[in-house]
């Protein structure tokens, strides 16, 4: 969960999800993302600018990988910028 002020905020979790609110967590909207990974941490710059970073598991045990994924419109959009060398991340 990350909030940049009182009112706006952006929760992320399992499966890509993340949610957005601009009224104090009253209400909640999904934002669409590129990605079905577990994501575990938000970071915003500006209400505008931020990331979201996490990981996907490998198959066949072999670990996991990480994802990190950008937005520069509030969250309406979120483009992954993954490269296959990160591990997961937290």
């Amino acid at each position: 969960v990350k909030f940049v002020d009182a009112k706006e905020g952006w929760v992320a979790g399992d499966h890509g999800v993340i949610f957005h609110t601009i009224d104090g967590g009253q209400t909640w909207e999904r934002q669409p993302t590129p990605t079905r990974a577990s994501l575990r941490g938000l970071y915003f710059l500006t209400p505008y600018t931020g990331w979201a970073v996490g990981r996907t598991e490998l198959p066949n045990r072999f670990g996991s990988a990480g994802v990190v994924l950008a937005t520069t419109d509030g969250g309406a959009t979120w483009t992954e910028l993954t490269s296959s060398l990160l591990p997961g991340l937290n």
